[in-house]
């Protein structure tokens, strides 16, 4: 997202875009099957998994760049 702004100049100048600003309300479902999955907390409400945070956020970023170009 932040690259997207900043480089079709959509901030205003001396605004930063933070990691809040863009998760603040946002919200999605994953589906997926691991072989070992790891979560945090006792009522296992988050996945914690490395592994699976690096594959997700690289599809992720790739396919949500995509769309962003596509659809701006």
């Amino acid at each position: 997202m932040r690259e997207f702004c900043e480089f079709r100049n959509l901030l205003p100048r001396g605004v930063k875009l933070a990691p809040e600003d863009v998760w603040e309300r946002i919200a999605f479902v994953l589906s997926m099957k691991m072989q070992e999955p790891q979560f945090s907390g006792q009522t296992k409400e988050r996945l914690s998994s490395r592994e699976a945070a690096a594959f997700v956020s690289g599809v992720v970023k790739d396919a949500f760049s995509l769309w962003l170009n596509t659809h701006s």
